[in-house]
């Protein structure tokens, strides 16, 4: 089979007529060139054209969410107290409750089309202890970005006492969440007159939003002060895909965690609903076909 040789010749298109005996007959170097450029940004447009172009099977069935390059395009910074007022959606990952809990809130940024994420998460202090995986606990802790609590385990209260407390700071509009083991806590978030809504995880739910926020990470518009923690589990996402091309989030492996990405994605698919709507200013005219002819 006509194909390239290893990794090194994808950057170099003189040698892609090995893969392309056809170059120059029925396919235009220049083009495919262009193609590529613009392909290999995407982990699944980049798979797909090895496989077709370069003639190097591709496993698919797994592939970054992101590329580390695309995740540090998005390095803009705000203040958090500058957003403080402003619509927020939030968002939680239970998990295991002896591993990582997450939290988030989601600002759509409607004058930009940026969106802010604020990302909190909470691990029980026997789990960094025996630390098997090598991860920064302290680090994160020290910056701020991680709880270190002192159970055995995570209780629910402290993911509900985080909530309240950014409610005093953003009209907290919604906050969503994955029905695995949120029970108990959704119970006591409605009693208390917070709006929540069940993200459904399956494919159909969460592929929409999955594209979604992978186009805005493509764009540089997600803004999250480069949280490191939130940074290491947007890393760890891998992709996979149905029949119908639909797409899920999940882990590497079981070491490399993603319950911040989790608990973005559960907020994603309403905060990206905001981002499409055009926010008009309720004045409603009529245009004649006279004023479209300008007579």
């Amino acid at each position: 089979m006509a194909e390239l040789d290893n990794e090194k010749e994808f950057e170099k298109p003189e040698m892609w007529v090995k893969a392309n005996p056809n170059m120059g007959v029925s396919l235009d170097l220049d083009t495919l060139i262009e193609d590529w450029e613009k392909d290999k940004r995407t982990p699944e447009e980049r798979s797909d054209f090895i496989t077709k172009q370069f003639n190097i099977f591709v496993n698919g069935s797994k592939m970054p969410f992101i590329d580390f390059k695309t995740l540090e395009k998005n390095d803009k910074h705000l203040n958090v107290i500058d957003l403080y007022g402003t619509i927020a959606v939030g968002g939680y990952d239970l998990s295991d409750s002896e591993d990582f809990t997450s939290a988030c809130l989601e600002i759509p940024i409607m004058a930009t089309g940026d969106v802010f994420v604020l990302s909190h998460s909470w691990i029980p202090r026997k789990k960094t202890l025996l630390n098997n995986e090598k991860i920064p606990y302290q680090e994160w802790s020290e910056g701020g970005y991680l709880t270190i609590v002192d159970e055995d385990y995570i209780n629910e209260d402290v993911v509900h006492d985080w909530f309240v407390e950014q409610a005093n700071h953003f009209n907290l509009e919604l906050i969503t969440y994955d029905p695995a083991k949120a029970f108990r806590l959704n119970k006591a978030f409605e009693q208390e007159g917070y709006p929540t809504e069940v993200v459904r995880q399956g494919f159909l739910t969460l592929g929409p939003a999955m594209d979604d926020l992978k186009n805005m990470f493509l764009d540089g518009k997600v803004i999250f002060n480069e949280n490191p923690l939130l940074r290491w589990y947007i890393n760890n996402v891998e992709l996979v895909k149905d029949r119908n091309n639909n797409k899920m989030p999940t882990k590497a492996n079981r070491y490399r965690k993603i319950d911040g990405f989790a608990a973005l994605l559960n907020a994603h698919t309403k905060v990206m609903e905001k981002l499409v709507v055009p926010p008009g200013d309720g004045d409603i005219g009529v245009v004649s076909m006279a004023d479209l002819m300008g007579s």
